[in-house]
């Protein structure tokens, strides 16, 4: 027994003239990690002691809470102050340098600390307290509307990205004076025409336009996507219900679900916000069209015509883009006739090219071309009317 007693007095002797091994944590990751631990312990005869000290930097976090956590506060609070009476729903994410894992890791494996948050959540945590409290927001992770990417690099400088929530809206504009093409167009001219020319302001002028000019103004969006569902000349009306369209925008602000109408420049859009799955149905509608035709060659008066002229009605088989498809004509009138215009009433499926089954010049079939047996053309349509289909 005597010397069992003189081995253990000899190995405390060794340990007491061993030194202790510090590691200096800040009280964020103390708290953190050692609530209900032990903050020292023996391990291969050192004393290892943990303490909570000011005066040194942090073995895991390195000093980021209070040194980098109040920078990215103050930034984030900035950008959400920015919306003025808008609160929407926020996430947070956070990268973090791959050492602070290993540094809490390496201590944790020490003292066997388990089933305890990580630094990474603690941060988290802060920065949504902070959020929800001081400008009375909620914390959303399924669907957010606004998410705030946080990335920490090697040296703790940090950059934010802030990810806005899509929206899909269904739009429909009209044309109520010709001269407007749907789409942006880029004149390329030599001429010295200085920008602010009318004419060449006037030629800038699209439904494209419009809708990005009023999106912008209304909800400050970062992107936006515009997938039309058809097109029409330039000089062509478009009345009615209008031709339907949809755009997908990313937006700190949420649009509205409500349907909103704007005009200006001869043109009227509306939008109303969708869920995506509808999307699908979206082109689907038939249009109903007056189109002005002109008969070229001899051209005479026949008991038929107002025969002829319905004749195309039914299915119509047509290429587009290396495809072919068939669409209908439901019903097709002869309103007047002078000289060699023919004016006629036409409803059809979207997606027909009304110049082509006018004038036959693409392969086509039926054409109006082809069953009156002269070259004929479009001067312009107007669309009357959208019927959407279901």
């Amino acid at each position: 027994m005597g010397k069992q007693i003189s081995i253990v007095n000899d190995a405390n002797k060794k340990i007491k003239s061993n030194s202790t091994f510090t590691i200096p944590l800040c009280e964020f990751c103390t708290k953190r990690n050692f609530r209900s631990y032990d903050l020292c312990l023996l391990k291969y005869s050192t004393n290892i002691s943990i303490q909570s000290n000011h005066q040194h930097t942090c073995f895991i976090c390195e000093n980021f809470f209070q040194e980098v956590l109040p920078s990215i506060l103050t930034k984030i609070n900035s950008h959400l102050s920015d919306l003025d009476l808008y609160k929407p729903k926020i996430d947070i994410g956070t990268t973090l340098p791959y050492r602070f894992y290993e540094n809490e890791d390496y201590v944790r494996s020490m003292f066997q600390i388990r089933g305890i948050p990580n630094i990474k959540n603690q941060i988290n945590f802060c920065i949504r307290e902070n959020i929800q409290s001081s400008l009375e927001l909620k914390i959303d992770h399924i669907n957010p509307e606004l998410k705030y990417e946080i990335v920490i690099y090697e040296d703790l400088s940090f950059s934010i990205n802030s990810k806005n929530r899509q929206f899909y809206l269904l739009g429909s504009y009209k044309k109520i004076r010709r001269g407007i093409p749907q789409k942006k167009q880029i004149k390329r001219d030599n001429s010295t025409h200085k920008p602010n020319d009318e004419k060449l302001m006037n030629y800038a002028k699209s439904v494209e336009s419009f809708v990005i000019d009023t999106l912008n103004h209304q909800y400050g969006t970062n992107a936006i996507k515009i997938s039309w569902t058809g097109g029409e000349d330039k000089d062509s009306l478009v009345m009615g219900s209008g031709r339907p369209f949809v755009v997908k925008i990313s937006s700190s602000v949420p649009v509205r679900k409500r349907k909103e109408i704007f005009d200006g420049d001869g043109m009227e859009i509306s939008f109303e916000r969708i869920e995506p799955n509808i999307l699908k149905n979206i082109h689907r509608y038939k249009q109903i069209v007056k189109v002005l035709v002109v008969v070229k060659g001899d051209f005479s008066i026949r008991d038929e015509l107002e025969e002829k002229v319905k004749s195309i009605v039914g299915s119509v088989k047509f290429e587009m883009k290396n495809k072919t498809l068939i669409r209908n004509v439901y019903e097709s009138t002869l309103l007047s006739k002078k000289e060699n215009y023919l004016e006629l009433l036409i409803c059809l499926d979207n997606g027909i090219p009304i110049k082509q089954l006018i004038g036959g010049q693409d392969p086509i079939e039926p054409s109006l071309s082809s069953v009156l047996k002269c070259k004929c053309e479009c001067k312009y349509f107007d669309i009357l009317e959208f019927i959407q289909s279901i």
